[in-house]
């Protein structure tokens, strides 16, 4: 065997280092965009469920205050009872009669949970507490949380720093003296 055929069988066994620098890119761009996606999938996940959320409680406080629910049994709620799910009770078919269904969050989705949390509304639409709820999942833990204000706002992300806590109303009275367009001896018959 001569030195030339002895190079071209050396060469043709095994990957250069440049072809395997190539091919290391290459992964690591494919694994890089892949961790991406994924992190993206899951804070889609984690903002839908946020919204489905917001809807099933602005859903339960207008059905309590349609229905002028008074007591305990008669108002609408949403209980968080675990990491990854939560009843909703209200008046889902408009017969005046609360039903409870159970809403399980998508995987890998959950709730910043320490213990159960319910929030119901009274006839005037008023939680009987406040909440602030976080859901998170996976890579995504820095989710805005969906705040109930004391005054039954519902509200996601930003918005929710600007909810009012309590009614402010000013009303200053002052003289109103002038001259009006109305004719005082006017007679009705």
């Amino acid at each position: 065997m001569n030195s030339r055929t002895k190079s071209r069988h050396v060469r043709e066994s095994g990957f250069s280092i440049l072809e395997m620098v190539i091919v290391l890119a290459v992964a690591g761009v494919l694994a890089t965009l892949a961790v991406a996606q994924q992190r993206a999938q899951t804070s889609m996940r984690v903002t839908t469920s946020r919204q489905l959320l917001a809807q099933y409680l602005e859903k339960a406080r207008l059905d309590s205050k349609r229905r002028r629910a008074a007591t305990v049994a008669e108002m609408a709620s949403v209980r968080i009872t675990s990491n990854d799910r939560y009843l909703v009770t209200l008046d889902f078919r408009g017969t005046g009669t609360p039903q409870t269904r159970e809403i399980v969050l998508p995987d890998g989705i959950r709730f910043n949970f320490t213990q159960p949390v319910t929030i119901r509304f009274d006839e005037r639409g008023l939680p009987s507490a406040g909440a602030n709820i976080s859901l998170r999942g996976g890579y995504y833990n820095n989710a805005p949380p969906l705040v109930v204000s004391d005054r039954g706002n519902i509200a996601t992300g930003s918005e929710a720093y600007n909810l009012p806590t309590a009614p402010v109303v000013t009303v200053n009275a002052t003289n109103i003296t002038g001259t009006t367009n109305i004719d005082t001896k006017l007679r009705l018959p």
